[in-house]
């Protein structure tokens, strides 16, 4: 029989059936845990929020900073916040908000809270 005409079967990769392809799975029809969700976001926050720091040591103005603040610690506050907010406890929401305040105090301008960020979104 020719080689080219015999389907090709790789012995490297299992024959999974239907029902058990690998992939994510949820335990519940919920988003994710929310506290290891937001105990991500809120580290990431506050790695980024070092940046912030050393951008105002380097006396940059509060424009540039609100920038670089909105660019990124904003943004990952934001990520999905629609589908994970909603599932918060009152102490993770004042655990983000704890971020964003720290983040006009370092900036030293007025900046929307975690609640105006989720419903803006």
């Amino acid at each position: 029989m020719d080689p080219l005409q015999q389907p090709s079967v790789s012995p490297a990769s299992p024959q999974l059936p239907v029902g058990c392809l690998p992939g994510p799975t949820w335990r519940s029809s919920r988003a994710p845990n929310s506290l290891v969700f937001t105990s991500s976001i809120t580290k990431k926050a506050q790695q980024c929020r070092y940046f912030l720091r050393r951008l105002r040591k380097a006396h940059l103005p509060p424009l540039i900073l609100t920038t670089f603040y909105r660019g990124t610690i904003e943004s990952i506050l934001s990520s999905c916040i629609t589908a994970w907010f909603g599932n918060c406890t009152i102490l993770d929401r004042k655990t983000l908000q704890r971020i964003v305040r720290t983040a006009e105090k370092i900036i030293g301008v007025s900046l929307p809270s975690i609640t105006d960020i989720y419903s803006t979104r």
